[in-house]
């Protein structure tokens, strides 16, 4: 979801202009004179007009707190630092690394909900990998 080159700003920016009351090529100018896009969720604005809200549109629709956003978009990443922080004695949870049938568990639910979801076909090729191998694995360390 998140891109931070320096690209063209998104025709969603050309459309909250024109509820301003710009005509289509009026908002189309504006935009490009005055509108800075990092990648296609961050703008900067050139003038010091600070009553237009730029990053409506984008970043808080990456970056926010709504459920519906923030679930979405915030799994995978938690669920990531959760496995790393396994790893850690001092972070280490009983109820997820306790003993192999735990972690085959949480494993499991990792690669179907945060994983293969996510990521496009590579999140499809790793989550499957890592039920099969990791999985199977894990389903022997249990027996």
């Amino acid at each position: 979801h998140i891109q931070f080159e320096m690209s063209q700003c998104p025709d969603a920016f050309i459309q909250e202009i024109q509820t301003y009351g710009y005509d289509r090529d009026a908002a189309s100018v504006y935009v490009d004179s005055t509108i800075n896009c990092i990648g296609r969720n961050l703008a900067w604005k050139e003038e010091d007009d600070f009553n237009f809200d730029t990053n409506k549109l984008f970043w808080r629709q990456t970056f926010s707190l709504k459920p519906e956003v923030f679930f979405d978009i915030w799994p995978p990443v938690i669920i990531s630092i959760i496995a790393l922080l396994q790893h850690f004695d001092t972070f280490k949870w009983d109820r997820i690394s306790g003993d192999w049938g735990r972690c085959l568990i949480f494993i499991v639910c990792w690669q179907l909900f945060t994983v293969i979801g996510y990521g496009s076909n590579f999140g499809v090729v790793i989550g499957f990998l890592g039920l099969c191998w990791v999985g199977i694995l894990y389903l022997i360390m249990c027996v």
